[in-house]
């Protein structure tokens, strides 16, 4: 009796979000981190991290300090697009509004970002960015 083991993909590699345009990520979902069809909610939660991180890290506020979630759809394995609006900024502390889409129809999926193809966010978070070195030093925490 034989059998294989396989490695299992990396978190790290599978959360990575690629830049569209300066508030529009795209992300790959991974059918690895689904439960049944359906990726796994932390999964999904990890690839707005991603984003949030990559959107800040330029204005020094690469870290997320406070996040909310609410998953307003069922997510897929597949493409899906991350858009961000910026609700506060400031010189320590931001606040991101952060939505996921995927296309309903999968074989438009890489169409125009998903613009016409997109029904909704399936996923929406605000996230709260700080720079921990600057935010520890700043407020004493």
């Amino acid at each position: 009796m034989s059998h294989s083991t396989s490695i299992p993909c990396s978190l790290h590699e599978t959360t990575r979000v690629t830049r569209l345009d300066e508030s529009t990520y795209s992300a790959h979902l991974s059918p690895a981190y689904c439960i049944g069809t359906v990726p796994n909610g932390g999964y999904v939660a990890s690839i707005f991290l991603h984003a949030a991180k990559a959107y800040m890290a330029a204005r020094g506020q690469p870290d997320a300090l406070a996040v909310h979630w609410q998953f307003l759809g069922r997510t897929r394995a597949g493409p899906a697009v991350i858009r961000i609006a910026e609700a506060k900024t400031g010189r320590a502390v931001s606040v991101l509004h952060m939505t996921l889409h995927q296309s309903r129809d999968s074989s438009s999926a890489g169409r125009s970002r998903m613009g016409g193809a997109s029904q909704g966010p399936e996923v929406a978070a605000y996230v709260t960015q700080v720079g921990l070195v600057l935010f520890v030093y700043v407020y004493k925490v």
